[in-house]
């Protein structure tokens, strides 16, 4: 299996195509729920959990759906671990308000992006290869 390097950060973390696609190592946050408050960074955080393998519950690709509209700013989806049946690499999304009543912890996408080592390169550049192989992607909400 050939891997390109993308992009290579001074920490040593590496975005990678794998088999023609962007890859990142991602590792799934126990009760924690991510808001994406806007449609762009939805759809952000949709390229990074397809990069990373991750799937919503139904087994969909995360560019593949949007539910950023039931929500808006008040959107929240989990870090790679459902609540919905426990399984790490899938992931749902509900308002701030059930996951606040399931006490779980509310992170920013930000906070998200620092605890995964993912940096502004590693966006551009997956938004580059997304908007060039999926531009009509669901997650973009158009």
């Amino acid at each position: 299996m050939m891997e390109q390097t993308l992009e290579t950060e001074v920490t040593g973390r590496k975005l990678f195509l794998e088999n023609g696609k962007p890859k990142l190592n991602l590792t799934p946050l126990e009760k924690t729920a991510i808001n994406a408050q806007t449609q762009e960074k939805h759809d952000e955080l949709m390229q990074i959990y397809e990069a990373g393998k991750w799937r919503w519950n139904g087994r969909i690709l995360p560019t593949n759906y949007s539910n950023f509209i039931f929500y808006k700013e008040k959107n929240c989806v989990e870090a790679g671990i459902s609540c919905y049946n426990n399984l790490k690499g899938f992931f749902g999304c509900s308002s701030e308000k059930f996951y606040k009543s399931r006490n779980w912890k509310l992170i920013s996408i930000n906070e998200f992006y620092e605890m995964q080592g993912i940096i502004k390169e590693d966006l551009f550049e997956l938004n580059k290869w997304f908007d060039e192989n999926k531009p009509n992607r669901a997650s973009k909400g158009k």
